[in-house]
């Protein structure tokens, strides 16, 4: 006979970590894409992956602490929030939502948009090359 332990979701309980990377990465996804629709539409999102950041933190394993290096989920969502990659968020928004969805009706405007937002993304590595952040989605 197998034994099987279910988990549940909850972002304010600790139950394991696997389901706590699971669920930090998941909405990390939904966030990036959510900043896709609407300026800064992931917000939510990134505060729901930041409270399972916080909570993950008494489950003692690598990775979710400032602690644990300068390379891990503590850096990558708190950079995220601080503001310090907002024309990243806003050059992501710029890029899908007035440039390739508009792309049908004003081909060339819409390819300019595209264009500055690739700019923005390159300025914003050139300003911080070693953030984690940059690392990560570079």
């Amino acid at each position: 006979m197998l034994n099987f332990k279910i988990y549940f979701f909850n972002p304010s309980n600790y139950d394991s970590n696997l389901l706590s990377v699971l669920a930090f990465y998941s909405y990390m996804i939904i966030g990036f894409d959510a900043d896709t629709y609407t300026l800064n539409g992931g917000t939510n999102y990134f505060q729901t992956a930041n409270e399972i950041l916080t909570v993950a933190q008494q489950g003692g394993f690598k990775g979710w602490s400032q602690a644990d290096g300068n390379q891990n989920r503590y850096f990558l969502i708190t950079d995220l929030l601080s503001g310090t990659f907002d024309a990243f968020r806003q050059s992501m928004y710029v890029y899908h939502r007035e440039g390739l969805d508009n792309m049908n009706s004003d081909l060339e405007a819409s390819k300019i948009k595209v264009v500055d937002s690739i700019d923005v993304l390159a300025s914003i590595y050139s300003v911080r090359p070693n953030a984690f952040f940059n690392k990560s989605v570079f």
